[in-house]
């Protein structure tokens, strides 16, 4: 009779090793999960308008005081000006007049009229009236500013003086002209004596301010 051999110890030692073989893979899984570096998630924070708004820097705008232009009918006329004086069909009254230094003009035939303080439209009307006056019939009278006089910038520029007007020149050009500030000088405001307020104080202005004829402008001198 043939003998059957028993394969009951090859088949346990079988399953003994597959069951190794799992225990070691799943022993090196969760090794794997507790040691993996844990790389930090950032969390953005929503930010609220009105935070953003807390942010932004208030900019003070510059104040302009508002002037007559030169070229305006309300310029008034002052020492240093030099006119132009038409009278229709009359060439030999008209000309080039420069206003003196107590604000008048020499006219042919009448002399001395004044016209400081007063506006170009006030100035044909006195200066018609004049010729009017046993000279001409309805004279007919035009006034133009040919140059204007000069301004003057006192205190802390390096340039301190007087300087040709340039139409719509404003502080900070006229700094400009006068060669910048001194490291002394304080920046930010400034006086004015306007030439047509020479009884009245000096005026504080912005830097954007615009200048006029004759104007006198003082850079102060900051005290810290």
């Amino acid at each position: 009779m043939m003998k059957i051999r028993s394969h009951a110890p090859l088949l346990f030692m079988t399953v003994t090793i597959l069951i190794s073989i799992l225990s070691f893979s799943l022993q090196a899984m969760a090794s794997d999960e507790l040691f993996q570096p844990t790389i930090p998630q950032r969390v953005l924070q929503p930010v609220s308008v009105n935070a953003r708004a807390a942010t932004l820097v208030h900019v003070p705008e510059t104040t302009i005081v508002p002037a007559h232009k030169a070229d305006g009918p309300e310029y008034q006329l002052g020492a240093g000006d030099v006119l132009k004086i038409t009278i229709f069909n009359e060439a030999d009254l008209s000309g080039e007049f420069k206003v003196d230094g107590i604000g008048k003009i020499a006219l042919p035939l009448v002399g001395n009229i004044l016209v400081g303080g007063k506006t170009l439209r006030q100035i044909e009307t006195a200066i018609a009236a004049v010729y009017a006056d046993g000279y001409l019939v309805d004279p007919s009278v035009n006034a133009e500013v040919l140059n204007y006089r000069p301004f003057y910038i006192l205190g802390e520029v390096q340039n301190p003086g007087s300087y040709p007007y340039v139409e719509g020149i404003n502080v900070m050009n006229a700094i400009a002209l006068a060669g910048g500030f001194t490291y002394r000088a304080k920046e930010d405001d400034f006086l004015i004596t306007r030439a047509s307020n020479v009884n009245e104080a000096k005026q504080a202005f912005g830097p954007d301010a615009v200048i006029l004829p004759g104007d006198i402008i003082e850079v102060q001198e900051r005290f810290f």
